[in-house]
């Protein structure tokens, strides 16, 4: 192996040692606990529908209680949180302003980690990171 060779894999190797100090600093910056939120669905809706719409709003499915279920909100973006509020299928929703499309202070936070921020969202997203973490390792 020659010198410029080594050298070249040196550059690599390092370039690939700083994207996942930087990958894991955005990790403990942006992801944290899902807020976990109520929603009533209109009557009548169907189970499949229910869950094509849950797959659509990223809610993690966490507990049905009657009329109303509880999820652990997948993406706690604003414009998220709007897509949930105008979804038709809304009968109700608490832990919501709905006016404003943001959560309220009675909120809490459930177990499932997601990313506040950034190209990830829903439970998929922490997976997706995580698989390109394990990829960049690799290399």
């Amino acid at each position: 192996m020659t010198l410029a060779t080594r050298h070249s894999l040196r550059r690599i190797a390092v370039a690939g040692q700083c994207l996942l100090i930087v990958l894991c600093t955005a990790w403990a910056l942006f992801e944290s606990p899902a807020w976990v939120l109520n929603i009533a669905w209109r009557e009548g809706l169907s189970a499949e529908a229910r869950r094509q719409a849950e797959r659509d709003l990223y809610l993690n499915e966490y507990l049905e209680n009657g009329d109303e279920w509880s999820y652990e909100l997948g993406s706690p973006r604003q414009a998220d949180i709007a897509a949930i509020v105008a979804h038709p299928d809304m009968e109700d929703t608490h832990r919501i302003d709905r006016e404003h499309a943001v959560l309220t202070a009675d909120a809490y936070r459930g177990t499932t980690r997601v990313w506040r921020v950034g190209p990830f969202k829903g439970v998929r997203g922490r997976v997706q990171f995580r698989g390109v973490l394990a990829v960049i390792g690799v290399i």
